[in-house]
């Protein structure tokens, strides 16, 4: 029971980046449209706050390289969640950044996102 988290978590990882590495324009365009009315974030954060809440929670291992890695993602998606929630305008920025740019840093965060998956995967099982 204690690594159905760690496994949710790996396998979140390993499909969101292979997603970033071979779908980037899509993301972008979804990035961009979400963006144009920053009151199209509230239901993607809301799903932040409760998962990143869940795992942080339920799971709430303090010790070990692997088990803080997934703590600590899930503290990091609740307070991301909870930012976009109070301060939605925050993240205007992003879209007046080049397409070019952002494909390459969505490509590249694919492959960290794979890498920390896999590791995760391998760590768990």
């Amino acid at each position: 029971m204690q690594y159905i988290i760690p496994n949710v978590v790996a396998i979140l990882l390993l499909v969101l980046g292979l997603s970033y590495l071979v779908q980037s324009k899509r993301w972008i365009s979804l990035m961009r449209y979400t963006l144009d009315q920053p009151e199209r974030l509230y239901p993607i954060a809301i799903m932040l706050l409760g998962a990143g809440a869940t795992i942080a929670l339920a799971y709430d291992n303090w010790y070990g390289t692997w088990p803080l890695f997934v703590t600590l993602l899930g503290w990091l998606m609740a307070a991301k969640g909870a930012l976009i929630l109070v301060f939605p305008g925050l993240f205007q920025k992003f879209n007046r950044v080049p397409d070019s740019y952002l494909s390459w840093h969505l490509r590249l965060g694919g492959l960290v996102l794979i890498l920390l998956g896999g590791l995760l995967w391998r760590h768990v099982q």
